[in-house]
């Protein structure tokens, strides 16, 4: 199109000559010239044609509006003058009013006539105009006037009554305002009026209130369930009761809407409504603007019933969202370079308004962020240095989102990692195989440098790189240049060993040439396929390793910029020798000037030694960039950005006064990676046939981005073969990385283990791509490293290694996976496949492994892969045992089995068989000839025989076989009697004073024989007989006991000591004395001799004192108390006798001590008194007979005598395990125990084909030695138990799937083992037989997997088999797939077979600032071919520019109860709901439901929070009102006690909780983390010692038992590799874990936002720490009559508070005019800023920034000159007083029409600001 210069010439010319005369042919050439003529641009003279018309359809509607400008022009006269004459300053409140009100009257005048004038809407032209040149919208001009808001909802209601009374959307209800000036007003909204009406009323009173109201009603249509065409009628106040129908709505794509559009606006003249589409086309909203109710009927679909949602849209006031102000927050703080962050708001149905802080050149400030057109750049000090660009598109333009990309860091396939092994191209490079010349050739289409350090053997001669290649070759078959990737960890070429401890891959640049002596060769070479963007301050850095071949190397590296062809020299290295090599190496160069660059690397060789042979190698790896660190794109970064944006016209919710813009950062990794899934296939042909894959061709399509500046995408599929190789795969795909900039590798691993036995195992093992080889190998169970080494040996041929031990590691050397000897793991590098087949001797486990052969693959199946066995034909020989079987009161004995064995020989085996048991011998009779019984006596179970308290007394363990009586030697047993009742020794005492005096005691022993025996009294202590007496009958005392008394002299106080002599006579009669010395000063003393009795006592001088003597019973019974005066006798009294004690007693112990004889006095010889006549003493034993349980029944009699010695006997019946007694006969003695007879249970003997084939039943006597063969294997000699010879033949296949037979000779024996391996087994037959055949049985040889069970065969047939083989002996593993890109791709399949993963294009939204403002009501789900209708009420929008107040009367009545509808498979349970009323406060409800029907509650709910259950619903259950059924919750089951998802088509979708935690410290084995976290403890366990972030990433891919396992019964699944998801027992998500982006960090995101989502109780050994909330997690909940039923959504509603960015100050209270259409003045400021800077703006400036125009802008006009015509014309207008004059001076001005309709506003605007204000 042309410029506006042009259009405007234009407009100016076409006016000029509609003042002509010249026809409108003339017209049309004259324009022509001039535009030709004025036009700089290069617009075509189509376009400039195309702009006159537009020009002239304008002009031509001004032409027609000029009566409307005289018009206006009056009233604006009058204005103006009224405004004049008015003193501000002295105005009082009424008179401000009475202004106001004038001023709007004057204002509605203009608007009439514009809007009647000549059918053209001039004001919405005027402000289309304005909005096509400021995009500021004008239409909401209430909202641009206003500092308080007020906002309504629009009412949505829906039924399936056809016909809704308006009653039921808005009952009537009273209204009061209280506004900033005079009495509240009261408004009367009556039942279905119209919120056009109310807004009328409340706004023609607006000169008593201060507040104005605008109405409009907007409903949208969205969430259509399926494709169809639709059709549904409109009812409003336009379309009246018949209604408008809207149809022939195609929707072809569900989630595009834009079909609704066009047949809703085609019917805007009957119906008043336009629809409008969705930025995205998901949702319609069909508008009111004037605010009348909106009724959809008769919504249909064509092909089925459909639903879609309905909601009522309200519109918001809108702010700017200057970012700076926010607090930003970007996640992790990590490298961004190579990804991208986006801006936006958050408004599904508006567009972006985004303004971009832009500068005319780039600051060089240190860390300072400039924006200079598309380029962002960071400051380094020196210069400025980009770091990124505004997208092409995603611009923030035209409503678009704003994208910031920034440039790669990564050099794109720089580890040579997207490749295989063995691959001679690769992704993102250039190979060529030949020579170049330095300084002379071109190297990727740029000039080469030349090499400034030439060896001296070299310049000296002037080769440099020139010398030629020679033909004709000397040493070498053909010069050769080769680029391989190779494995430097095996490959001898890089070490001689074979074990560079590098890396994996790597690249290898080799040549081998003939030249001249000295010469260098260059090649091969090679060169980065696209520039890269480096900065200044970034360092490149690269792995090297440079070796000699035939002669030295040399070796040459550098970059070349894409744009300017200079280069950065980064390698150059020469021989010193013709043998000398390096080791790997680092180089890293810094970057001085930021630029575009190639990188090329040429390998090289110097002919050293100057034979003329040259060669040489270059190794290199890990081409990286690193950013400098000014450059690195990190959080700081992304908010320096971020200050420099602004979001226009966010959105706010007006009615919770949140005032915060909904803004989102979106930042997209760097870069992309998948890998594939490694997968198994068993099978079960041979080598031959086996393939791995999918059996049928696929496609693979794979999108990529080729062209990172613009973004450009491609996609291409490729068809796959079938049973295609992951390396063929990888090939093909790899075909297209030119078109998608997306690599692949691929790798094959599958671990074997488990042998099942110690065998020779064999094998074919095959790539399937040529490659095979046959392995063999003796193995173990447990060791495996013998086949490891048969593997190896054979790798030159299948290209498979086998290794164990640690198997893989990470960066640092760390084992991350370890395999033991019992497991191999089989590895192809490049990703052929992996077949094992034809598989013999030993049996395997298989299971695949991951892409890096770091772990087994997730959720592969192990595949027990089988193996071809020889077969064991086994005759079961134990059938010819015997067996012997003893009933449970049979004799135990052995048994001597005599006969011939199965090899025809004599032979013999003796066998112990114990009662009860059954038991057989080793060996296996082929006859039995004779059974003899052998040991019986000592086998059977024992006797014992005794009494209570000694078991053994009379016998012991003697068993009743073979004899007549036992022989007596028990424990009591004495000269062949049995002692049982001995007696009992009796025992005599007498007091302490008597004499020894024998005593005889007269009775019987327990013979019954009289026995005497005399003992010896002892004063002293008791004395007992030394035999043992079972009765006494006397006790006699030889004479008296008598032993006399001790004589006791006792003086009295202050008495001397004297001699006192004591004369008498002692207990034998004799007559002695005793001489005792007193005690001086008085005492007692004491004769040691005893005197019977005292005939005088005398002392030897004068005792001072007073003496008595006497005994120690009597002290004065001798002497009474008298006084000595002298030496002489003293008196002594009549009383001297001194005997002392006589008694004696008789008993048998201690505690019976006079049980025969009581405490008596013996004075002389004689009997003494007993307690009885004959006194017995005992009465003799119970004797008791005990049989072991292993004994048997039998009869005995028991003989001895009783206490008084009389013969007795007793019979006694024996049996098991039991004990009898002879009860009330009592024995002394047991002289005999004889055994009567015994009854001992059967004995049979028999094989396992016939239990008593042998002997049928044998029942033991005692003479018995051997046993009788009478059973059915009887021929009259011998028992026959077998004489067969058989054949087998077995027919299957081997391993090899070959047909084959194998006949086996059975003899009864000995087992057969068959020479073939059989695989399957299909028949067994059978030929020959014998006498009394056994049984058969075949098995696997090895491992003894039963072919065919044990049976018996029979001639001419089959054995019955088990169906067990080992056709599972072959197994092929496909390798897995890994794509790369340093830019975002996907990749889709036809098949999934691989586990293709889509990586798509998702951002990881971060959200930093307010949860997303509802700006629509919850919403109706609304079914087609039904009865449904749909009503809206409008919306309310009050302003006033000062504070105000809405009361509305309670409309609680329209709130509806909760219903729960249950199908019939539902329980009883309890339902609690919890939410609020219509005042806000919370209240809850439990309703049981009904099983099969719909139960309401009683509480009505304004919305809902949760909805908890008690118990399992078993059936579905929904929740809503009866306006919904499943309006809050839909159709759902809880299998356990727990809550119901709120889900219905009234729910918002909540704000799901993110939280993150760090693992913390290192973790010892079986430590643990645990925390708590949706009302349940989850708890990691450490496996071995682990760092926190080993720790974090194992959990991540690889969460075993008890590692972060719910308490709750949760569980947890790997959605994709490291992101893990969190079931509740229900099996409903509850939150995802991932990496939060740092090494030892997990994010937390909550599935399904519930309000209560917080990580607390940190416990644990090593508890986790750095615990977040990154986003509070707010409940879903459903809104039932917040969508506006009660107009406002409480009982009181104040008005929003000051908008200061639109506020200006007030010079004088309460002045309204001022500060409302100082508003206006404000706005239209800003829309003139953006024209001036647009239209205005300085078009050229030199590099200095100085003015190259004189100051004049695209419109030729500078904007002091502008804003003076918008002056004039202002005046102008107000002047005119003819049509033609406001055209003439229109055109007057040379300014386009845009130009001048702004110039009008601002004027308009200067004009009404005459009023003072500040």
């Amino acid at each position: 199109m042309a410029r506006i210069s042009s259009v405007s010439s234009a407009m100016e010319a076409y006016y000029k000559l509609t003042q002509s005369q010249l026809t409108e042919n003339e017209i049309k050439k004259e324009l022509s010239k001039e535009t030709q003529k004025q036009s700089s641009d290069t617009s075509t003279l189509d376009d400039v044609r195309d702009a006159i018309g537009i020009i002239k359809d304008e002009v031509q509607f001004l032409n027609k509006a000029k009566d409307t400008f005289n018009e206006i022009y009056d009233i604006l006269d009058e204005a103006y003058n009224y405004l004049k004459n008015l003193n501000q300053k002295e105005m009082k409140s009424n008179e401000v009013a009475d202004l106001k009100v004038k001023l709007d009257g004057y204002i509605n005048e203009i608007n009439k006539i514009a809007d009647n004038t000549h059918n053209v809407n001039f004001s919405k032209r005027m402000v289309e105009y304005i909005d096509k040149l400021t995009s500021i919208d004008l239409s909401n001009i209430n909202s641009i006037l206003s500092d308080h808001e007020v906002q309504s909802k629009s009412r949505l209601l829906g039924d399936i009554d056809s016909n809704i009374s308006t009653n039921e959307i808005i009952n009537g209800k009273n209204i009061t305002i209280k506004g900033s000036r005079g009495d509240p007003l009261n408004f009367v909204q009556f039942s279905g009026e119209a919120v056009k009406t109310l807004a009328s009323e409340i706004t023609a009173n607006s000169e008593k209130s201060g507040v104005i109201v605008d109405a409009r009603n907007t409903i949208t249509i969205t969430d259509v369930s399926d494709t169809g065409t639709f059709s549904f009628k409109i009812n409003n106040v336009k379309t009246g009761s018949g209604g408008k129908t809207i149809s022939g709505i195609s929707i072809t794509d569900k989630n595009d809407l834009t079909p609704f559009v066009g047949p809703v606006n085609n019917a805007t003249a009957d119906t008043g409504i336009t629809a409008e589409i969705s930025r995205d086309g998901s949702s319609v909203s069909l508008i009111d603007e004037k605010g009348y109710n909106i009724s959809l009927t008769s919504m249909n679909e064509a092909s089925g019933t459909k639903t879609f949602n309905v909601f009522s849209e309200y519109r918001k006031s809108s702010r700017d969202a200057a970012l700076k102000d926010l607090a930003m927050d970007f996640g992790s703080d990590a490298e961004r370079a190579g990804g991208y962050v986006e801006f936006f708001g958050h408004d599904r149905l508006r567009p972006e308004d985004i303004q971009i802080e832009k500068k005319d050149s780039a600051s060089i400030v240190p860390g300072e962020i400039s924006i200079v057109g598309d380029q962002i750049s960071i400051g380094t000090g020196s210069d400025s240095s980009p770091i990124g660009y505004i997208h092409s598109t995603i611009d923030g333009e035209d409503g678009a989102r704003l994208r910031i990309k920034f440039y790669e860091t990564l050099f794109p396939n720089g580890d040579f990692e997207a490749g295989n092994l063995g691959d001679t191209s690769l992704s993102g490079w250039s190979i060529t195989n030949n020579k170049v010349r330095l300084g002379v050739d071109q190297i990727g289409g740029f000039n080469s440098p030349s090499d400034p350090t030439y060896p001296a053997d070299n310049s000296s001669r002037s080769l440099f790189d020139l010398s030629d290649l020679k033909t004709s070759l000397n040493y070498i078959a053909a010069n050769t240049f080769t680029t391989t990737l190779v494995d430097s960890s095996t490959d001898t070429n890089v070490d001689s060993g074979g074990a560079d401890p590098h890396d994996s891959k790597v690249v290898r640049m080799f040549s081998e040439i003939e030249s001249d002596g000295y010469a260098v060769i260059r090649g091969p070479y090679l060169v980065s396929n696209n520039p890269l963007y480096l900065r200044s301050g970034e360092i490149v850095s690269f792995d090297y390793k440079v070796k000699a071949g035939r002669d030295a190397y040399d070796a040459f590296g550098y970059l070349v910029n894409s744009d300017t062809n200079e280069f950065i020299t980064i390698l150059n290295e020469t021989g010193a020798s013709d043998s000398a090599e390096t080791n790997w190496e680092t180089k890293s160069v810094n970057i001085s000037q930021s630029g575009n660059y190639k990188f090329v690397f040429a390998s090289g060789s110097f002919d050293f030694s100057g034979g003329t042979l040259l060669g040489a190698n270059l190794y290199l790896d890990n081409i990286a960039i690193t950013p400098g660190p000014l450059l690195s794109v990190n959080n700081s970064v992304l908010q320096k950005i971020a200050d420099k944006i602004t979001l226009k016209n966010v959105n706010m919710d007006l009615q919770s006064q949140d005032l915060n813009p909904r803004v989102e950062a979106a930042i997209a990794p760097t870069g992309a990676s998948l890998k594939t899934k490694a997968v198994l296939d068993n099978v079960t042909t041979s080598l031959a046939n086996s393939a791995g894959g999918l059996n049928s061709s696929h496609t693979i399509s794979v999108a990529g981005i080729y062209d990172t500046v613009g973004e450009s995408i491609d996609t291409r599929t490729v068809t796959i073969a079938a049973n295609a190789s992951a390396k063929l795969i990888s090939d093909q795909l790899n075909s297209q990385m030119p078109n998608t900039n997306v690599g692949f590798t691929a790798k094959t691993g599958v671990v074997i283990s488990d042998a099942d036995n110690d065998n020779t195992i064999t094998f074919k093992l095959s790539n399937n791509n040529g490659g095979t080889a046959t392995i063999s190998a003796n193995i173990t169970t447990d060791n495996l490293n013998n086949l490891k080494d048969a593997i190896n040996a054979q790798t030159g041929t299948t290209g498979i290694t086998a290794s164990n031990g640690v198997v893989a590691q990470d960066d640092a050397g760390n084992p991350i996976w370890t395999l033991g000897n019992h497991s191999l793991l089989l590895a192809h590098s490049s990703g052929e496949d992996i077949a094992i087949a034809e598989l013999t001797g030993v049996a395997l486990n298989v299971r695949p492994a991951n892409y890096d052969n770091t772990t087994y693959e997730d959720e592969a199946n192990e595949v027990s892969l089988q193996a071809a066995r020889n077969l064991t034909v086994n005759p079961i020989t134990s059938d010819q045992q015997v067996i012997v079987d003893a009933n449970a009161n049979a004799i135990s004995a052995q048994y001597q089995i005599i006969g011939t064995n199965l090899g025809g020989g004599a032979d013999n085996e003796t066998i112990s068989v114990n009662q009860g048991t059954s038991v057989r011998t080793t060996k296996s009779f082929a006859t039995v000839t004779q059974i003899n019984i052998v040991n019986a006596d000592t086998l059977t179970g024992k006797v014992d025989i005794g009494y209570s308290g000694s078991n053994e007394a009379v016998s012991k363990d003697q068993a009743p076989v073979g004899i007549s009586n036992f022989t007596l030697d028990g424990d009591d047993v004495s000269g062949g009697v049995a002692l049982l009742d001995p007696g009992e020794f009796i025992r005599l005492e007498v007091s302490n004073d008597t004499k020894a005096t024998n005593f005889t005691v007269h009775g019987n022993n327990s013979l019954g024989t009289a026995i005497t025996e005399t003992i010896t009294s002892n004063p002293s202590s008791a004395v007992s007989t030394s035999n043992r007496f079972t009765t006494v009958t006397k006790v006699t005392a030889a004479g008296d006991i008598a032993g006399g008394e001790l004589i006791e002299i006792e003086t009295g106080s202050g008495t001397f000591q004297r001699q006192f002599t004591i004369q008498g006579t002692n207990a034998s009669g004799a007559s002695i004395q005793e001489q005792i010395n007193s005690i001086s000063n008085g005492g007692t003393v004491t004769t040691s001799n005893r005197f019977m009795s005292i005939s005088q006592i005398s002392v030897d001088g004068d005792l001072n004192g007073t003496v008595k003597v006497g005994i120690d019973t009597d002290d004065n019974q001798i002497a009474n108390t008298q006084t000595i005066s002298g030496a002489g006798n003293l008196s002594l009294t009549s009383n001297l006798s001194t005997p002392g004690s006589r008694l004696a007693k008789v008993g048998i112990s201690v505690a019976q001590s006079d049980t025969i004889g009581s405490n008596q006095t013996v004075s002389g010889s004689g009997d003494l008194n007993l307690t009885s006549a004959n006194i017995e003493l005992v009465t003799g034993k119970e004797v008791r007979l005990a049989t072991e349980a292993s004994g048997i029944s039998g009869q005995y009699t028991i003989t001895g005598k009783d206490k008084l010695g009389n013969n007795i006997s007793s019979t006694l019946n024996g049996s098991p395990g039991n004990t009898v007694t002879t009860g009330s006969t009592r024995f002394m003695t047991v002289t005999n125990v004889a055994i009567n007879n015994t009854s001992p249970d059967s004995i049979k003997i028999g094989t396992d084909l016939d239990a008593d084939g042998i002997s049928t039943s044998f029942a033991y006597d005692n003479n018995a030695t051997n046993i009788d063969i009478n059973g059915a294997f009887d021929d009259g000699v011998k028992a026959v138990l077998n004489t067969s010879d058989y054949d087998l033949t077995i027919v299957g296949t081997d391993s090899e799937g070959n047909n084959i037979n194998e006949t086996v000779s059975v003899v009864n024996n000995a087992a057969a083992i068959t020479g073939n391996r059989f695989s399957t087994i299909s028949s067994i037959s059978i030929a020959g037989t014998g006498t009394n055949t056994g049984r058969v049985e075949v098995y696997a040889s090895d491992i003894g997997t039963s072919i065919a069970d044990s049976q018996i065969p029979t001639s001419g047939g089959n054995l019955s088999l088990t169906g067990a083989n080992f056709q599972n002996d072959s197994v092929v593993g496909v390798g897995a797939l890994q794509a790369t890109s340093n830019q975002k791709f996907t990749i889709t399949s036809d098949s999934n077979y691989y586990s293709l993963q889509n990586t798509g294009d998702d951002l990881d939204p971060v959200v930093f600032t307010t949860p997303i403002p509802r700006d629509t009501t919850a919403g109706l789900k609304v079914s087609t071919n039904s009865n449904h209708e749909v009503i809206s009420t409008g919306e309310l929008f009050v302003s006033s520019n000062k504070n105000f107040t809405i009361t509305q009367e309670d409309a609680s009545e329209e709130l509806k109860e909760i219903q729960i509808t249950s199908d019939s498979s539902s329980a009883s349970v309890n339902f609690t709901i919890t939410g609020e009323d219509e005042f806000g406060s919370q209240i809850t409800e439990t309703i049981t439901n009904a099983t099969g029907s719909t139960v309401s509650g009683n509480k009505k709910f304004a919305s809902v929070h949760s909805i908890s259950v008690d118990g399992d619903t078993v059936g579905n259950v929904e929740i809503g009102t009866v306006l919904d059924p499943d309006i809050i919750s839909q159709s759902q089951r809880s299998n356990t006690a727990g809550s119901l998802m709120i889900n219905g088509a009234r729910t918002n979708t909540g704000t799901v909780g993110i939280a993150t935690l760090k693992m913390a410290s290192n973790f010892k084995d079986d430590e643990t983390a645990s925390f708590t976290l949706e009302g349940s403890t989850f708890t990691y366990t450490a496996d071995g010692s682990e760092t926190a972030a080993q720790a974090r990433d194992r959990l991540l891919t690889n969460p075993g038992s008890g590692e972060f396992q719910g308490s709750n019964s949760e569980t947890i699944n790997t959605v994709s590799a490291g992101i893990l998801q969190v079931k509740d027992s229900n099996g409903v998500d509850l939150f995802k874990i991932e990496s939060d982006g740092s090494a030892d960090g997990l994010k937390f995101t909550e599935s399904n936002a519930d309000g209560n989502f917080k990580i607390t109780n940190a416990t644990g050994n090593v508890p986790p720490n750095s615990i977040t909330t990154v986003t509070q997690s707010i409940s879903r909940r459903a809104y039932l009559i917040e969508d506006g039923s009660t107009m406002f959504q409480k009982n009181t509603n104040q008005s929003e508070v000051q908008l200061s960015n639109f506020s200006i100050d007030h010079e004088v209270d309460d002045q309204e005019l001022t500060v409302r259409y100082g508003h206006a003045l404000t706005d239209v400021k800003g829309a003139l800023n953006k024209f001036n800077n647009n239209i205005l703006a300085e078009e050229k400036t030199n590099g200095l920034g100085e003015d190259l125009n004189s100051d004049k802008g695209k419109s030729r006009y500078t904007k002091e000159e502008f804003t003076e015509m918008g002056l004039k014309t202002a005046e102008r207008i107000r002047k005119m007083d003819t049509k033609t004059l406001i055209i003439k001076n229109i055109h007057a001005q040379k300014q386009n029409l845009n130009m001048l309709m702004s110039g009008q506003l601002y004027g308009f605007a200067l004009l009404i600001s005459k009023v003072s204000f500040k």
